[in-house]
């Protein structure tokens, strides 16, 4: 196992460098898909920051969950379809 106690503090400039910001927007974003030949799963971020794994038929900000594909997730409701896509892809 290995022991962090001894870490060192990230430089300022490597700090900077690393961290980008409003690098996702606000609100429920799609993180990640997987998908296989009978299943497909979808990571997505929560408004309050909380990362969770939905699935056809789950529900997401009142929207259910009508398909995920690669780096894509279709959501319905009442009838009206919208597409969320993981962001930069």
């Amino acid at each position: 196992m290995t022991d962090f106690s001894d870490t060192t503090e990230t430089p300022a400039n490597t700090e900077r460098a690393a961290t980008q910001e409003a690098a996702l927007p606000r609100g429920i974003v799609l993180v990640g898909t997987v998908t296989g030949q009978n299943s497909a799963r979808a990571l997505i971020r929560l408004s309050d920051g909380e990362v969770v794994r939905v699935g056809p038929g789950d529900q997401v900000g009142g929207r259910t969950v009508a398909a995920i594909d690669q780096g894509r997730m279709i959501l319905m409701k009442n009838g009206r379809t919208a597409s969320m896509v993981i962001p930069g892809v």
